[in-house]
């Protein structure tokens, strides 16, 4: 089977029924899944991350097999961290890929450290989506499976995570350049045929976020990839153990579906759908809430953002933490952590603060008490 190295398609052979059994059993999946769940439609231009590994092979040549009958307009972008001597070999696998399959081909390539799984997925998501805004893609899809989604969700509940981390991935959500490009994002990008050149453009257009195989396990994708002879790049790093979540994949799964639930994959992908629908009520209900009570604030040479206290006070305590942790993490584009939003929470609602109390926020803002609203602003703005 086609590995690491040179790609070089076998097109004389013929496929064998068990290919071709293989390849019509989930591009039938993939097909029902993107017009059931309405992630994808006829005559998009979508933009497909691949790394060169198992998953992402797989999407793109089944994406590749529906272009005819959605008629889609795909291209490949390929992230390098910069974190193995061989990662230029790696996207250069990609790129012959991109080729045969007559696709348009971009690498983005960091050209600072990205240290860390949370720093590196952060600055992916960046890249691909100012990518994206800059080549007129409506669409960024991502290889993340069933199993992905079990693994994520253990993860995020062993970090204490609230409803919204539990839900784990999602089908479908939008995306937007953030106005705080993180550290290590400088990066170049290489197109195919064209000559590389630092992109620094923060469009802020909205585009989908889409993840169609999170009803598909990595199982499944692995025998299509061995029936199809697909040209994989095998990644060492998912047999780290001191990653968390190759804990989880290699170790604790197995143990659980041993010694608890056999199907306990299957349990928990159905618990993320649950929790993902019900997160989406409070989210909707959440944002109606705040933009009723949110207004711009300007006065004395500050310039912020105001949310009125006496308007959320009588709502659920759920929906205050939500309300709270949206408003600050829309002004300051940082995550804000429960123990920071149950302070503001208990402080400023439940026991109700001094007028001109402030509190200093990640991301250089400042939170202040003026007139029962929580005001917010930067301080190089003050």
């Amino acid at each position: 089977m086609p590995n690491r190295g040179d790609y070089h398609p076998q097109r004389e052979e013929k496929p064998q029924k068990s290919r071709s059994s293989a390849q019509s059993s989930l591009l039938s999946k993939l097909g029902a899944t993107l017009k059931n769940r309405d992630l994808l439609q006829p005559r998009q231009k979508v933009l497909v991350a691949v790394s060169g590994g198992q998953d992402s092979v797989s999407l793109i040549f089944l994406l590749k097999r529906l272009q005819t009958e959605w008629d889609w307009e795909l291209g490949i972008v390929h992230c390098d961290h910069q974190w193995s001597p061989s990662s230029r070999s790696q996207a250069s696998h990609v790129s012959q890929i991109a080729a045969h399959l007559e696709l348009d081909f971009y690498q983005a390539v960091a050209t600072q450290n990205v240290n860390g799984e949370s720093a590196a997925r952060k600055w992916r998501y960046e890249i691909l989506h100012r990518i994206a805004s800059s080549h007129g893609y409506s669409a960024i899809v991502t290889a993340h499976t069933g199993s992905d989604r079990v693994e994520t969700l253990l993860h995020n509940l062993f970090r204490g995570s609230g409803l919204h981390g539990l839900q784990a991935l999602t089908w479908k959500r939008w995306s937007r350049a953030s106005a705080f490009f993180p550290p290590g994002s400088s990066y170049l990008i290489e197109q195919m045929n064209s000559h590389a050149q630092v992109y620094e453009s923060a469009e802020s257009h909205r585009i989908a976020l889409i993840r169609p195989l999170l009803d598909t396990s990595r199982k499944e994708l692995k025998e299509f990839c061995d029936t199809e002879r697909l040209p994989l790049w095998p990644d060492p790093s998912n047999f780290f153990m001191d990653i968390r979540r190759n804990k989880i994949r290699h170790q604790l799964l197995p143990f659980l579906r041993e010694n608890f639930q056999p199907s306990i994959d299957k349990s928990l992908n159905r618990w993320a759908e649950i929790v993902s629908g019900e997160d989406s009520f409070l989210q909707e209900l959440c944002d109606s809430i705040r933009q009723q009570s949110e207004s711009i604030y300007v006065n004395e040479g500050v310039n912020g953002r105001a949310l009125n206290i006496h308007m959320i006070r009588n709502f659920h305590v759920a929906v205050q933490r939500r309300v709270i942790k949206q408003y600050v993490e829309a002004f300051s584009g940082r995550a804000l952590g429960f123990d920071h939003v149950e302070q503001l929470r208990k402080t400023c609602i439940v026991r109700s603060c001094k007028n001109g109390q402030c509190f200093s926020l990640p991301g250089d803002v400042v939170l202040q008490i003026v007139d029962e609203k929580f005001i917010l602003y930067h301080k190089s703005n003050k």
